[in-house]
């Protein structure tokens, strides 16, 4: 069965959670803040972990990509089990995925790893296989996953990543970004 594996920052929502975090942590308590970021120094995972215990997320207050929302209800519609998948603290993605009611799985950054780049091509080609996916991205860390799976749904306006994945032979589509702070995601 095939998977759609779906990036969250910058991807299905606008702006990244961890710098969105930090910011908000700054104001709350600088001190806390200087703590967390220090801890990105020997580790950026136990960062995400530790900013995401300081300061909760509340999903109904962002900015979503409706034409992600939209590729997603599609392939929902098509059977596709759909998984959220990103390097943002685990917490953050289980409660966004859980939110939107719209995804069969989420996987995110823990204690042990950071879910990015070639991390998380390696956890998606573990569990669904390599080209058992296809994956949404945004940026150019995610050509690591990209190479790994069958089609790679890209949100940028970015030609030199868009030549970058043509240069490797990489199959792909162009996701318009269209980011709405009430997203409708019903099936």
């Amino acid at each position: 069965m095939k998977i759609l594996a779906v990036d969250l920052d910058g991807t299905l929502i606008e702006g990244d959670t961890f710098y969105d975090t930090a910011k908000q942590l700054l104001i709350r308590s600088p001190i806390k803040l200087l703590f967390g970021l220090a801890m990105a120094f020997g580790s950026k995972n136990l960062s995400k972990m530790y900013l995401s215990k300081q300061i909760d997320i509340d999903p109904s207050k962002l900015l979503y990509n409706q034409n992600v929302i939209d590729l997603i209800i599609n392939h929902k519609k098509k059977g596709v089990k759909v998984v959220l998948v990103s390097g943002s603290s685990l917490l953050y993605v289980q409660k966004i995925a859980e939110y939107l009611m719209l995804f069969d799985g989420a996987l995110g950054s823990d204690k042990k790893m950071n879910l990015t780049g070639k991390a998380k091509a390696k956890k998606l080609c573990q569990v669904y296989g390599k080209n058992g996916f296809d994956y949404v991205g945004n940026d150019f860390i995610d050509i690591e996953v990209w190479k790994h799976s069958s089609i790679a749904y890209v949100v940028t306006r970015n030609q030199r990543l868009v030549e970058m994945l043509e240069k490797i032979g990489m199959k792909y589509q162009i996701v318009d970004s269209n980011f709405v702070s009430k997203a409708k995601k019903s099936l």
